[in-house]
């Protein structure tokens, strides 16, 4: 018994050792992967590389490793990268585009990134309406009001027609 609480105490002391080195990814963006000739495998960004060392920044921070450590390194885009080359492509003035983009980054969870991609979109058309919509708001006749404003009139005007 007391063999069986060492074994799952150990387990979770390498498992929590393995996590804060990241030896265990935990991050689903895609990464490179970096595959040592020991056999381990990790994913993380290489943002270093030299003849004699490659530096890997990991989900909770960065490690140096020996070159000689490493069987090979498979070099895959993030989707920060592919953010950065989408923003990059578009022309400045183009309101869909942006738009486009900013529903791509929410699908992608980048909220602050798809939020200001919507007020760019805004600024460059004002009654974009998908824009408008994700940024919280609701067209009454001219206006784009807050949802829960725009909801209040519309309401209002429904009990005084009746």
């Amino acid at each position: 018994m007391v063999t069986a609480q060492r074994c799952i105490f150990a387990g979770g002391v390498l498992l929590t050792i393995l996590l804060c080195t990241g030896f265990v990814s935990t991050d689903g963006a895609h990464a490179d992967i970096i595959k040592f000739k020991d056999g381990r495998q990790m994913e993380g960004k290489v943002v270093e590389e030299t003849p004699s060392k490659v530096t890997i920044k990991l989900k909770f921070g960065v490690q140096i490793f020996k070159r000689s450590e490493i069987a090979s390194i498979t070099k895959q885009k993030t989707e920060s990268d592919e953010y950065d080359e989408r923003l990059k492509g578009l022309r400045s003035k183009d309101a869909e585009g942006h738009y486009q983009l900013g529903v791509w980054a929410l699908r992608k969870g980048m909220k602050t990134k798809a939020k200001r991609l919507f007020q760019k979109t805004i600024r460059l058309d004002t009654n974009h309406t998908g824009a408008r919509t994700e940024l919280g708001f609701k067209r009454v006749d001219d206006d784009w009001l807050p949802v829960a404003e725009a909801n209040k009139i519309l309401a209002d005007r429904e009990v005084s027609s009746l």
